[in-house]
């Protein structure tokens, strides 16, 4: 049950980091056109969301706890780190 959840987990990650890389260049949120500081941002963020869906992917693949509580804390910074950054960026 937990690994069918750790691959759900990792795939919606994937599907974020999807969506930030699509999203670049225009219509990111209210952004019609996105700045050049936000779009490396946005770029950054997108790797680090590739990155923990594929700590997520070894989580379930391994089964061990440990690898799991690494994979959910790292998922959980990078997307606070995002949070804390968009409200900066969408005045």
């Amino acid at each position: 049950m937990i690994t069918s959840l750790f691959i759900c987990f990792g795939l919606l990650q994937f599907i974020l980091a999807l969506y930030l890389l699509n999203h670049r260049h225009e219509n990111f949120l209210t952004l019609k056109q996105v700045p050049d500081n936000v779009r490396h941002d946005l770029t950054y963020f997108a790797f680090a969301f590739i990155a923990s869906g594929l700590a997520a992917g070894v989580a379930a693949l391994a089964g061990s706890e440990a690898i799991q509580i690494v994979a959910l804390v790292l998922a959980a910074l990078v997307a606070s780190a995002l949070g804390l950054m968009l409200p900066k960026y969408l005045r």
